[in-house]
């Protein structure tokens, strides 16, 4: 989590502001909620990528030109949940220690928010707000 937390407040996926107990916190609250869910298509989320924290949390509180919005796990919940469309499965390659992995990923899209799924890992990827229209 640390090196996560780290790399997130690097790139400026989160604010130094947030600070590593918070995300954390957020980690805990993602355990809790998605470990173990079931999604609407029968896909069972055994986990989440650190980069998923960050996506949750944000950049900003507040709408700013250029900046995202974090995603709360309970829109993400229901997203996984109560899909309003689930993506057909595409494929994104990969390289882990040098070598190049096929990983397959669908994205479940509600009013607020779009989840992407790795099926190969049975894992959350990211989540992203929903534009508004």
């Amino acid at each position: 989590m640390l090196m996560g937390y780290n790399k997130a407040v690097q790139s400026g996926d989160v604010s130094p502001l947030v600070g590593f107990q918070y995300y954390i916190e957020t980690a805990q609250k993602a355990n809790a909620d998605l470990i173990g869910l079931t999604a609407k298509n029968g896909y069972t989320v055994e986990a989440y990528t650190t980069h998923f924290i960050d996506r949750v949390i944000g950049q900003v509180s507040t709408p700013h030109k250029g900046k995202r919005l974090g995603v709360p796990i309970d829109k993400v919940v229901d997203c996984l949940q109560h899909p309003k469309e689930i993506s057909d499965t595409y494929e994104r390659v990969l390289v882990h220690n040098g070598g190049k992995v096929a990983d397959k990923r669908i994205e479940f899209i509600s009013d607020t928010c779009e989840v992407a799924y790795s099926v190969t890992e049975n894992k959350i990827i990211q989540t992203n707000p929903k534009k508004k229209e």
